[in-house]
């Protein structure tokens, strides 16, 4: 997938220095088999690998696990705050890594540019608790695969355009190779002639 993971991974170095200079302690869950790979050579806590991810129902049961795992360590106060860092689907060309904040939610945008506040008062049915109770895990779980299915559009999109690239390439290639050959080949074949022609004249 050309850079694609070293890319993400490189993000990924950074932000851990950077927690480990503000004396954070950093525990990590990789998610596929390339981050598996890359974090089992760190010297970094892992709680959970997760591996296999390559098809669409384990990628929902894999968010879901992940998910699971999340409110247990939150819940037993083993982590205070959590983060998702993922590639984001851009373009066929272009992929973003991204940080997303799971724990404390991030607020978006609008309410981040919205300075007016209201009075209103709202009713919830059922009871605004439970409601909570019940939306929480489901956006822990929304933003958990939409991450992973964002990073697997992306992953199939770099991996398209390194093959595009890598097919070019070839022809390219191929291309020169068979223009050296062909001169290779006429040079030959004059210089015969020429020989012909000197042996002919000499007789």
């Amino acid at each position: 997938c050309g850079g694609f993971n070293s890319t993400l991974f490189r993000s990924a170095v950074a932000w851990i220095k950077d927690k480990k200079s503000k004396n954070i302690e950093v525990k990590l869950m990789p998610i596929g088999k390339k981050a598996s790979a890359f974090y089992k050579r760190s010297d970094l806590e892992i709680i959970e690998n997760f591996e296999d991810i390559n098809s669409n129902d384990r990628q929902l049961e894999v968010s879901e696990n992940v998910k699971n795992k999340i409110s247990e360590l939150f819940e037993s106060q083993a982590i205070d705050e959590v983060s998702i860092l993922y590639n984001k689907f851009v373009s066929a060309i272009a992929q973003e890594p991204t940080f997303k904040s799971l724990i404390p939610l991030e607020q978006s945008q609008s309410e981040e540019g919205s300075e007016e506040t209201t009075n209103s008062s709202f009713e919830f049915e059922p009871d605004k608790n439970e409601l909570l109770e019940y939306l929480v895990p489901r956006n822990f779980l929304t933003q958990i695969y939409r991450s992973i299915l964002e990073s697997s559009a992306s992953e199939h999109a770099a991996r398209m355009t390194s093959m595009d690239n890598a097919t070019r390439n070839a022809g390219d290639m191929i291309d020169r190779l068979t223009l050296t050959y062909n001169r290779t080949r006429q040079a030959f074949i004059t210089k015969e002639l020429i020989e012909i022609i000197s042996g002919a004249e000499a007789v």
